[in-house]
């Protein structure tokens, strides 16, 4: 049988991470302008906007969030995972104009809404996309990318927005929409899909091109036939599909394997947010601020996002090789670490003692937070919940997780100034230490190692 090539999943891949740029540059833009938006500096027109106003163009976004993956969680189901991520660029564009054109508040309100469905829906997309296209093989490193990606728009977001003028960030933005649909009309809708749609023929043909077969057509025939079993038995391999077909059932949800693996995609969710990486993301600038760091907030912000993003990197080469325990553990427990020593110094530094020698610490904790995180903790927790979700499930929980992550992200973000201020910043960093030790546990009990491993495989172990 000839060998399968996996160059058009990773082109694939790349053509998606043009998008992701764009989810990164999303949550890149706040930081960078929290403060200019404040300042007598501001680029509006109308003047310049209070703490309460920024926050709530924060918060935002995690709303609109949530509103999408309501949104596509029907729409994917339905018209597949091609058109959808097309059509995503639609509300992108509308949210980057209406920062380029801001007539008054409002106009952000509406902005960071419309951005946050963007993302949310792509938290539904992406993963599903490229996990259904993907050899056990690549899984892995093609779900990585996605997170890769997204960071690498995050540090754009805090350089562009930073050090550029205000309208840069949102053009170069809007050009990269331009280019991803370009590229990524020609590519087919996934094997997956097509095949629960009974187009047999196109799903053939779909096989054929993510697997680069099509030069050596009776080698290929092969391949399509060993792919097409497998899609098969995936559809059909839960116990009631010999009865109802693919038509979920609550039996599903409640009974494993879809309860346990519904519970771990749960957790993984709730210590992606409640381990305060996200709202570092969101107000880096802010934290800098409070904690004393020499360096102006802009370039901490950016030198900080520089070292995340070759922690997901770093990630994408490790997790087909440590697996996806192994880095769970490692970064929840590390991010732990990192935090505990942030606290003390900002405990320090609140109840008097002298910690100008040691003002360095901050930039270096927060670095060391966001790269550790990025091993697993704030890079995959979409791409392993897909991995562990039955297939009757996959759609409907990737919609439940992303919708859990927008309602956390929203609380998280609104409250997060507010709530430093009243307990203190040193308690809040103890606090997010706690949730990471708390997730170190959960995972070293329930989460199963399922590195290289097939979907039945995987089934069977959530059994």
């Amino acid at each position: 049988m000839q060998k399968q090539s996996v160059m058009y999943q990773y082109l694939a891949a790349i053509i998606v991470g043009l998008f992701k740029l764009t989810d990164g540059m999303l949550i890149g833009w706040m930081s960078p302008n929290k403060s200019l938006l404040e300042s007598d500096e501001t680029p509006l027109t109308f003047g310049k906007l209070n703490e309460e106003q920024t926050t709530w163009i924060s918060s935002m976004m995690p709303i609109g969030g949530t509103t999408g993956t309501i949104v596509f969680g029907f729409i994917v189901n339905k018209f597949g995972r091609k058109f959808p991520l097309i059509a995503l660029i639609v509300p992108s564009i509308i949210g980057w104009l209406l920062l380029i054109f801001p007539q008054n508040v409002y106009y952000f309100y509406l902005a960071r809404f419309v951005q946050g469905f963007t993302i949310g829906a792509s938290y539904v997309v992406t993963p599903v996309y490229l996990l259904e296209i993907a050899d056990d093989r690549v899984r892995g490193l093609l779900g990585a990318s996605l997170i890769i990606n997204e960071n690498i728009g995050v540090l754009l977001g805090y350089a562009l927005g930073g050090f550029c003028h205000y309208s840069i960030l949102p053009a170069v933005a809007i050009g990269l929409n331009v280019l991803f649909v370009a590229f990524f009309v020609w590519f087919p809708e996934t094997p997956a899909f097509l095949l629960k749609q009974d187009k047999i023929s196109q799903s053939e043909k779909s096989i054929r091109f993510y697997r680069n077969v099509r030069n050596s057509p009776d080698d290929a025939d092969d391949v399509v036939e060993l792919v097409m079993g497998k899609l098969k038995r995936a559809i059909t391999s839960m116990d009631s599909a010999n009865v109802d077909g693919n038509r979920l059932k609550m039996s599903d949800v409640t009974t494993r394997p879809g309860s346990k693996a519904l519970l771990i995609a749960t957790v993984l969710v709730m210590l992606s947010q409640l381990s305060g990486v996200f709202a570092m993301l969101n107000y880096a600038s802010d934290i800098f601020k409070k904690s004393g760091s020499k360096l102006s907030p802009n370039l901490s912000s950016v030198l900080v996002q520089g070292v995340q993003t070759v922690g997901v990197c770093v990630v994408s080469t490790l997790v087909e090789r440590a697996g996806r325990r192994f880095l769970y553990l490692t970064s929840t427990i590390g991010t732990a670490l990192g935090y505990v020593v942030m606290g003390v110094y900002l405990l320090l530094k609140f109840t008097g003692y002298e910690v100008e020698p040691f003002n360095w610490i901050p930039m270096v904790c927060v670095s060391y937070i966001l790269f550790i995180s990025s091993w697993a903790v704030s890079s995959l927790t979409f791409a392993v919940s897909a991995e562990l979700l039955p297939q009757k499930l996959r759609e409907l929980g990737i919609t439940y997780c992303a919708i859990l992550l927008g309602l956390l992200a929203f609380l998280v973000l609104k409250f997060y100034i507010a709530l430093g201020d009243a307990i203190g910043e040193h308690n809040l960093m103890f606090i997010f230490a706690g949730a990471c030790v708390l997730g170190a546990i959960y995972i070293h009990v329930a989460l199963p190692e399922i590195k290289g491993r097939s979907y039945e495989d995987i089934m069977n172990k959530l059994r």
